[in-house]
C-alpha cells in the first residue's frame, strides 16, 4: 500500500562498499532535526505520523535504519525491487527526506511531486561548494549538515553550486 497522506518518509540509499558511504554516515539527529523542525507537532515529534524508511534488504540491519526505527518506531519497507521503491517513494504525499547523493531518491521526490500532491521534500547535504545533488529545485528544502545535526535549515537552492556538466 502507498504511505498515508501525512506519513513521514526517509529514503536510506546505501551503496556497494567499493563506492563508499555517500550518506556519508548522517546520524539520526539529522533525520530528528528535520521532523521536528517541519512536523508541527509541539513537543511530540512525530505526532500522529507514520515514519517509514525506505531502504534496501541489506539495509534493514544498518545502523542508521535500526537508529530511525528505535528513535521513532519507524516501520521499514524493502519491497522485492528497486521498481517497489521507487513507486513507493513517488507516492508520497507526506514528507520525504531523501538520502544524500542518490539520483534514485531524486528522482523519486520528482515523479511525486508530478503525481499532484503535496509532497514536502527535504534534501540533506554536507557542502554547498559542489553537493552531491544531480539538481537544484526551487520546491525543495536543502538542509547543511554535519554528520549528528543540521547547522543550517533551508538553504536557498540558489546557494547550491552544483557542477553544470
Amino acid at each position: 500500500p502507498p504511505p498515508s497522506d501525512n506519513a513521514i518518509v526517509i529514503h536510506v540509499r546505501d551503496f556497494s562498499p567499493d563506492e563508499g558511504d555517500k550518506n556519508n554516515h548522517l546520524e539520526v539527529g539529522v533525520y530528528r532535526d528535520i521532523i521536528h523542525r517541519y512536523s508541527n507537532n509541539n513537543n511530540n515529534v512525530t505526532g500522529d505520523r507514520e515514519i517509514i524508511v525506505v531502504c534496501q534488504p541489506k539495509s534493514t540491519k544498518s545502523e542508521l535504519v535500526q537508529a530511525l526505527v528505535e528513535e521513532f518506531g519507524a516501520e521499514v519497507r524493502t519491497g522485492t525491487d528497486s521498481i517497489d521503491a521507487m513507486c513507493f517513494l513517488s507516492r508520497t504525499q507526506g514528507m520525504l527526506i531523501l538520502s544524500t547523493s542518490s539520483s534514485f531518491s531524486e528522482m523519486g521526490a520528482l515523479l511525486a511531486e508530478q503525481n499532484g500532491g503535496d509532497v514536502e521534500v527535504h534534501y540533506p547535504t554536507h557542502t554547498l561548494d559542489k553537493p552531491a545533488c544531480t539538481m537544484k529545485v526551487p520546491s525543495w528544502k536543502y538542509h547543511l549538515v554535519e554528520q549528528s545535526r543540521v547547522i543550517d535549515f533551508d538553504v536557498d537552492h540558489e546557494r547550491l553550486k552544483v557542477v553544470q556538466s
